[in-house]
């Protein structure tokens, strides 16, 4: 049968609804109206729920949220600006599968955790990857390492 209908309800008591937004938003107010209907017809939704432990954002088409309670997102961009906040959205949107070769300031930062001063882009060499919110940009390699670690220049050359 139809994987939509949950059987006969023969209970007096059982409110009826027209449709599953209907019943979505008077029964379950706290879901997402959309992200419940969606659920409720064991249909796809393409559109966007913030992963926050994983800091990115997931298709929910691809990759169902099993937590009801998330905000959804129209476009990937909306939720890595709305959802992920502390994230840049370069960064996100990467961490998110989306192709950002090319992507950044190409400015540079310091990656603490390689020693060296990185370009801001996502790809092959020079570039260190995407920064984050708090990364002081430079406009040059001489200029990151001369401003914020002076004497220390040779272990952060690339």
């Amino acid at each position: 049968g139809d994987r939509a209908c949950g059987g006969l309800v023969e209970e007096t008591w059982v409110v009826l609804h027209d449709t599953a937004e209907d019943c979505c938003a008077e029964e379950y107010s706290w879901i997402d109206n959309e992200l419940c209907a969606t659920r409720t017809t064991h249909s796809t939704l393409s559109k966007y729920w913030a992963d926050k432990t994983n800091g990115k954002c997931e298709d929910d088409s691809v990759y169902p949220t099993t937590d009801l309670s998330v905000a959804i997102y129209d476009s990937i961009e909306s939720c890595c600006s709305e959802g992920l906040p502390w994230l840049t959205e370069g960064a996100c949107l990467s961490a998110s599968g989306m192709d950002l070769t090319g992507a950044g300031s190409n400015k540079f930062y310091v990656d603490f955790q390689s020693q060296h001063c990185a370009k801001d882009c996502d790809g092959p060499a020079p570039c260190g990857g995407l920064t984050q919110q708090w990364n002081i940009l430079y406009e040059s390699e001489d200029d990151c390492c001369a401003q914020v670690l002076k004497g220390h220049e040779i272990w952060l050359r690339t």
